[in-house]
């Protein structure tokens, strides 16, 4: 990085840092984004779910058989069941009885494909428990079993007494399930990719603005090193600080020979006169005090 240019690197630094920045950014919208939309499926979801229960009667799945497959009040809740799969986006919908110890089977199930047998086993979930004890739920993980993967979700369907006499439930893709999941993040990814590119597209026109008035002031610099070389070459006073002999009118001073050839008195004297005491009052002064101490007269200056 050492040999990179200035503006090489504020756009390396200032680009590593925007995009430290989307990235976080964009996973933290993401992840929100995914939540939120997690929610509103779940709620969806729920939404059939318990209007199919409310549709159903409980006494009657309490007591179903696999010998009530004719009779008017299993075809009833049949085609109960196969009006919400033919006007629903859903994958299955059918009924479940608990067998008690965490065991679920089939009861009634619509499909006309390949229906599950009344009493085969219902593969476990957290979200069936529930609903067997009274809570509706959605599966918060999909699971599998010989019809597919899928996110289900679930209702207690209540009895005349207000018992759970059996759980509807409802089977969505797990396919569909995400994909409606991350339907925003490819929205997300685009806003964070356009949000860099814009922010390095200005980074870069800031410190081109920037880098052209660092080489205007650099120009300037340069100048000015140019002005003072031609001065301290060419200044008569300059020469005379240079110039190794004592003045003569420096002679008087008992000190000129430290000033190594009058420098640091002629120095003296450019400061004095920009302060308007001049260059002659402060070899008189000295003079005077020399010769007050040496008991003389002072030296007179030409």
């Amino acid at each position: 990085m050492k040999h990179l240019g200035l503006r090489a690197r504020i756009l390396l630094i200032t680009s590593a840092f925007l995009l430290v920045t989307n990235i976080a950014l964009g996973t933290a919208l993401t992840r929100q984004s995914q939540k939120a939309m997690k929610t509103q499926i779940d709620e969806r979801m729920l939404d059939v779910v318990k209007t199919a229960a409310v549709m159903l009667d409980g006494d009657v799945l309490e007591h179903l058989s696999a010998e009530d497959k004719y009779a008017p009040e299993y075809q009833a809740v049949v085609n109960t069941l196969n009006r919400f799969r033919d006007n629903i986006n859903l994958a299955y919908i059918y009924c479940v009885r608990d067998m008690g110890n965490k065991s679920f089977v089939f009861t009634i199930d619509s499909d006309a494909v390949d229906p599950a047998e009344f009493g085969s086993p219902v593969a476990y979930t957290d979200a069936l428990y529930n609903a067997s004890l009274g809570i509706p739920s959605v599966d918060d993980k999909p699971y599998e079993d010989r019809w597919g993967r899928f996110y289900s979700a679930y209702s207690p369907v209540y009895t005349s007494e207000g018992k759970v006499g059996g759980v509807v439930a409802v089977d969505f893709e797990a396919s569909w399930y995400m994909s409606h999941l991350n339907q925003n993040t490819l929205t997300t990814i685009i806003a964070c990719v356009l949000s860099l590119s814009v922010s390095i597209g200005l980074t870069l026109f800031m410190t081109r603005q920037f880098s052209s008035r660092i080489e205007q002031i650099n120009a300037n610099l340069s100048d000015l090193e140019s002005d003072m070389l031609e001065l301290y070459r060419n200044s008569p006073l300059i020469k005379q600080l240079k110039d190794e002999v004592i003045p003569q009118e420096c002679s008087p001073c008992p000190r000129a020979h430290l000033c190594k050839g009058g420098a640091k008195c002629l120095t003296y004297a450019v400061t004095l006169r920009q302060s308007g005491r001049g260059y002659r009052h402060m070899l008189s002064r000295r003079s005077e005090r020399h010769g007050a101490n040496a008991g003389g007269s002072p030296v007179s200056l030409p």
